[in-house]
């Protein structure tokens, strides 16, 4: 049997043990905290359900199910107003449309954003693809030539496509999903399907019916019924890591710190801190499930270009404010997912406690804000009283609630390296990572870093690095 170390037991380290395990490996999986699932994490305190990390996973094609019947799980979706969500502009809180054609009527826009819609089906495609993503530098000498090369921001290809207002809806899309900056992310890689539109189709107005179409079709085909929801476990988003974990089996082991990564022979010699104890352990081969910059120095004594690259890769803070109140405490009623603040340091704020049972006491509302990310990183790092009262500002102005409000339920979750930032040459640099890790047989790197950075993502990409250093 080929003996595998998985280092790291988030949803990518996860599913890699899993995969290989179905393959025949021998694995090893090391997780350096007390307990699995990375920032998967469900808390249950004073009547609510609190997680960690993400509240709910969209799986679109029904990938997710056959391996929640396999763990013996039971996938909840949230209720329909899941689709309905809320944007802050202005000081003012509007319905986030669901489609360009719905933009025409929203206050969201300005007439003249509204107007800049209309010509999209009839844009020209990028000729290349890779635009100046560098807002308001002209092209021209060393500067124009190094802008030419690279890719397009998010800011840019939206701008280009939609007209002045989208720089606004660039920042909203974005914010929901990266907690970035619009002009500094990469369009292909935050977003590759939209970018696809264009390629395919010409223009994101018939791309986004094409798509529809297909999707319609192809969840048919697999015998799924409605349109894909969010969706979440009765008992949070930790069900699932806990049940992949119960499924991974003794070969987890926690609070084991990797402190080297060497190469031994055709193998690798891994030391591993357990308590007060160094232990060395052997293997065939290596899957890094961690974030790039974690990663890094371990990679720099097999390759220091490798390391290099990896630690190019950065990542978002993004804290996480969880207050209950009761909702009579409210001046008007909570609808739907949540709300974007972009360009705000209070990011957003999510409702779970409307979207599924129990994850509220009866007659009170959970609400889930995060502050930071790539804008404001100082503002994650604010001492808990001063992040308390930044949120609750934002709260009376978004949600009515009124600053007097007696809280059910306080608790903050801080994430220094939350989210990774595919910036401006994020595709090149996962494929120069790939190129470099090619070179190391038996050693491969999955996780948020690379391909995306959603549960399912990161599920996805544990699967593929198994598939690498133990190919069928």
């Amino acid at each position: 049997m080929r003996a595998v170390v998985v280092i790291g037991a988030g949803a990518a380290g996860l599913s890699a043990a899993l995969a290989l395990r179905d393959r025949g490996a021998s694995v090893t999986l090391l997780e350096a905290g007390p307990r699995p699932g990375g920032k998967v994490g469900t808390v249950h305190e004073g009547g609510f359900l609190v997680e960690s990390g993400a509240i709910g996973i969209l799986d679109r094609d029904g990938e997710l199910g056959p391996l929640c019947r396999r763990l013996g799980l039971t996938l909840v979706p949230a209720r329909a107003e899941a689709t309905e969500r809320w944007v802050l502009r202005d000081g003012r809180v509007h319905a986030l449309p669901a489609s360009l054609p719905a933009l025409i009527g929203t206050g969201l826009l300005s007439l003249r954003e509204k107007l800049g819609l209309a010509p999209e089906p009839f844009r020209p495609r990028s000729r290349s693809g890779r635009a100046n993503g560098r807002e308001g530098e002209h092209a021209g000498g060393e500067a124009g030539r190094e802008a030419e090369e690279l890719p397009e921001s998010v800011h840019a290809f939206f701008t280009r496509r939609l007209g002045p207002g989208g720089a606004f809806l660039a920042a909203a899309l974005q914010s929901g999903i990266y907690a970035g900056d619009s002009t500094r992310l990469e369009a292909a890689a935050c977003f590759p399907s939209i970018v696809q539109m264009e390629r395919d189709h010409g223009s994101l107005t018939k791309g986004a019916w094409a798509a529809v179409r297909d999707r319609i079709r192809s969840r048919r085909a697999a015998g799924l019924e409605g349109a894909a929801r969010l969706a979440s476990f009765p008992g949070g988003l930790a069900e699932l890591t806990l049940a992949l974990a119960r499924e991974v089996g003794p070969s987890l082991r926690t609070d084991a710190r990797v402190l080297a990564l060497h190469r031994e022979g055709a193998g690798y010699l891994l030391e591993v801190e357990r308590g007060r104890t160094v232990e060395e352990l052997h293997a065939d081969a290596v899957v890094l499930a961690l974030p790039a910059a974690q990663a890094a120095p371990l990679v720099e004594p097999l390759d220091g270009a490798l390391a290099a690259r990896l630690a190019e890769i950065p990542s978002a803070p993004v804290s996480l404010v969880h207050i209950g109140v009761r909702a009579a405490e409210l001046s008007r009623p909570l609808r739907g997912f949540g709300l974007l603040a972009p360009g705000e340091p209070v990011i957003g704020t999510l409702f779970p406690s409307l979207l599924w049972a129990g994850r509220a006491p009866e007659g009170a509302v959970l609400l889930s804000s995060l502050v930071g990310g790539a804008l404001y990183p100082e503002i994650s790092r604010l001492p808990d009283e001063s992040l308390v009262r930044l949120v609750r500002e934002a709260l009376a102005q978004t949600c009515g609630l009124p600053a007097a409000a007696p809280a059910l339920l306080t608790r903050i979750v801080r994430w220094p390296e939350a989210i990774p930032q595919y910036t401006l040459g994020h595709g090149a640099r996962v494929e120069a990572i790939d190129r470099l890790t090619s070179g190391h047989p038996g050693l491969a790197l999955a996780g948020a870093s690379f391909h995306g950075v959603s549960i399912l993502d990161c599920l996805r990409d544990g699967r593929r690095a198994a598939a690498a250093v133990h190919p069928d």
